[in-house]
């Protein structure tokens, strides 16, 4: 037993010696290290790792870790570190006391193990791929640069989706990076890209498809609004009323029903807007279309207010208030007014519904205007839909079916919907009329039909309509017939040829007159000669022309006779009465020819075939038919209004009677006729009206403002 003892002891002896000798190894190794004597450092470590793994690694990887010695290796430090890490707590409490000071402490190793991962941050960073980013990632969770990289990873792996700009690279960059700081946009590019490939072949189908497939797309609107463009394209009736019968629910119903409503309204009356609202009971606007019925009737007045234009009624109550330059009145449901130099249109609720981007706006007509901008025209619709973009030299008003415009020097031919139907031939044109139109190449002018075929070809040096047939043409100076089917009728033998009137038209040669038929045959020829404006007063009018034979006026009918003596110095137009002239004095004759007022006037003339006006001196009155004096022979200037009611002029200023009796006052710088039942007053800067029916001025209430 006791040798037994003696074994024992000397074996526990061994190993307190072998402890305190390994334990020795570590703190040697750590002087070493503060030495830099890193060879000696590296030598205890290694011997120490199995007996103290947590001490001896910590010291390697700190070695490993340096750059200023030739062990290092940030791949050994990584190595030793997360070694270091993992066995810490598996230390004896003594030892890790024993050894702090030497910095190898939980502390210490994490400071190491972030100094490190540093090292294999600056490496990734220098790498700077999606690869180096996730491997530092991966293997370095816990360095202060993770996020970092993380970060940058997600960015480069990012521009490469945006590159490929796939809705599958999006989708996969998705699946990988779910947790990106990208993954919001990468989604919502992903339903972009997706939605374009899906209806890249842009029609009603693909895009209706779309959204049966994916009803909850964040691109349902954009899908909508393209369905709305496409199926509107047209800008016609009938395209609005597919839209609004087709795609009830969809975002852009309301303003397909406005955009319908000023297509349906090119024919505008109240009429047709109570069609509107019969046709279609279920329109989305219909309180807006009931108003504007309401309003169809209304009246509204320009008015001028402290130097601002608005709109009032016939009472004189504001209905829009006064704040642009200029105002129109309202034509076809919409009045043009000006703001900052710039025109639009508002309707009769005060909208703007042509926004003011125009140095001119023209009344519609048919549903269209012309507009004007930096000296180009084009066209819009109701809508302020471009038919014609401003790039043209001049525009004509569409006209049956067909508007011409100028384009770098010629002239072509639209539609109403802005197509080219006949292009940029001419050096001149003009509006159609019974499906033709005049039109002008290299100075010679020609007839087209709708299609732009010649009906007459540019041969002719001046061309004028004398009936729906029948043209007349200038050759060497001189004047023929031609039809539309180009057969001369009458070859260029006159000098003048007037407009067939009652199926005769008035033909001159030197200074004598005759009449032709419709057959180019002459039919009157008594020796009448040519007077001052006998193209005019030498035309048949119901039934009666003025001639001139040795010096004489008188009338012939369509056969040629007399209806009224050739004996008077002069002769007037008029339709049941004719001024005459004998003796240098105007008098007049009644349809038997009776002198109804004797020649004693210095001017006679007859307005509105019920006034005459008669001059005496350098003063006009105003007489009936009879002769008797209405008004009294003080004005420089008299014409009608409407019915009784009458506009004088008188030493540079206007009034209004009516017959006889003076109902305003001559002190008006201007006086016109707005419509049947007001006359706008203008005197200084002052807007007024004048109520036709009540015989009252109309004022704007200021109050109302």
């Amino acid at each position: 037993m006791k040798c037994l003892h003696a074994l024992f002891l000397l074996g526990l002896l061994f190993v307190l010696n072998v402890n305190s000798a390994l334990a020795f190894r570590i703190k040697s190794g750590y002087d070493a290290l503060e030495e830099y004597n890193y060879f000696k450092a590296k030598k205890q470590f290694s011997k120490s790792i199995k007996s103290n793994p947590s001490a001896a690694a910590f010291g390697l990887s700190t070695i490993y870790a340096r750059n200023d010695n030739p062990f290092f290796n940030k791949d050994s430090a990584y190595r030793y570190i997360l070694l270091a890490d993992s066995t810490y707590e598996k230390a004896k409490f003594s030892k890790r006391e024993r050894w702090k000071e030497y910095g190898w402490t939980r502390n210490g190793i994490d400071s190491l193990r972030q100094i490190i991962s540093t090292q294999f941050y600056l490496a990734a960073q220098e790498e700077h791929s999606i690869p180096s980013y996730s491997e530092f990632i991966m293997n370095h969770p816990w360095a202060d640069q993770c996020e970092q990289a993380t970060n940058t990873r997600d960015s480069l792996a990012f521009l490469n989706v945006v590159q490929e700009n796939t809705s599958d690279a999006y989708d996969a960059f998705l699946a990988q990076y779910p947790t990106s700081r990208y993954a919001d946009l990468a989604q919502d590019n992903f339903h972009y890209v997706h939605y374009l490939e899906y209806t890249k072949a842009d029609n009603l189908k693909v895009y209706n498809d779309y959204l049966l497939s994916y009803p909850e797309s964040p691109m349902k609107a954009s899908a909508e609004l393209r369905i709305y463009e496409i199926a509107t394209e047209p800008n016609t009736e009938e395209a609005y009323a597919f839209f609004v019968n087709r795609y009830p629910n969809n975002s852009y119903i309301d303003e397909a029903w406005k955009e319908f409503f000023q297509i349906y309204l090119s024919d505008y009356s109240k009429e047709r807007i109570q069609r509107f609202l019969e046709a279609y009971p279920n329109a989305g606007n219909r309180t807006m279309i009931e108003q504007e019925l309401l309003l169809a009737d209304s009246v509204f007045l320009p008015v001028n207010v402290n130097g601002l234009y608005g709109y009032m009624n016939g009472d004189g109550v504001l209905l829009i208030r006064p704040e642009f330059q200029s105002a129109e009145r309202f034509h076809n449901g919409l009045a043009v007014v000006g703001m900052n130099n710039y025109y639009g249109a508002i309707d009769k609720h005060g909208k703007v519904k042509i926004p003011f981007n125009f140095d001119a706006v023209s009344n519609f007509e048919s549903g269209r205007a012309i507009v004007e901008k930096e000296e180009k025209l084009g066209m819009i619709d109701r809508n302020s839909t471009t038919i014609l973009p401003t790039e043209y030299e001049d525009i004509g008003e569409v006209s049956e079916e067909l508007a011409y415009f100028l384009k770098d020097e010629k002239y072509g031919y639209c539609n109403r919907m802005g197509e080219i139907v006949i292009g940029e031939h001419f050096n001149e044109a003009y509006s159609f009329s019974n499906g033709n139109a005049l039109v002008e190449v290299n100075g010679n002018q020609a007839i087209i039909d709708r299609k732009g075929n010649y009906i007459f070809e540019p041969r002719f040096e001046k061309l004028h309509q004398l009936s729906d047939s029948l043209y007349s043409f200038a050759q060497d100076d001189l004047k023929g017939i031609i039809s539309t089917s180009g057969n001369i009728i009458v070859e260029p033998i006159y000098d003048e040829i007037g407009t067939f009137n009652d199926g005769l038209a008035l033909v001159a040669s030197g200074d004598t007159v005759r009449y032709i038929n419709l057959l180019g045959q002459v039919v009157i020829d008594k020796n009448f000669r040519t007077f001052p404006n006998y193209l005019f007063k030498g035309e048949f009018n119901n039934g009666k022309a003025i001639v001139l034979r040795k010096g004489k006026y008188g009338k012939i009918n369509l056969k040629g006779d007399i209806v009224t003596e050739i004996e008077y110095d002069n002769l007037g137009v008029g339709e049941k009465h004719t001024p005459f002239m004998k003796k240098e004095l105007w008098g007049l004759l009644n349809a038997s020819n009776k002198v109804v007022i004797p020649p004693t006037y210095s001017s006679l003339d007859v307005i509105d075939n019920r006034f005459v006006v008669a001059g005496e001196e350098d003063s006009l009155g105003l007489l009936d038919l009879k002769g008797n004096k209405l008004l009294p022979f003080a004005f420089q200037d008299i014409s009608v209004l409407k019915d009784d009611f009458l506009k004088v002029r008188q030493d540079g200023m206007y009034g209004i009677f009516k017959l006889d009796k003076l109902l305003l006052e001559i002190n008006f710088y201007q006086i016109r006729l707005f419509n049947d039942d007001f006359v706008l007053l203008i005197n200084d800067d002052n807007m007024d009206y004048f109520d036709l029916k009540r015989e009252q001025i109309i004022e704007v209430n200021r109050g109302d403002e």
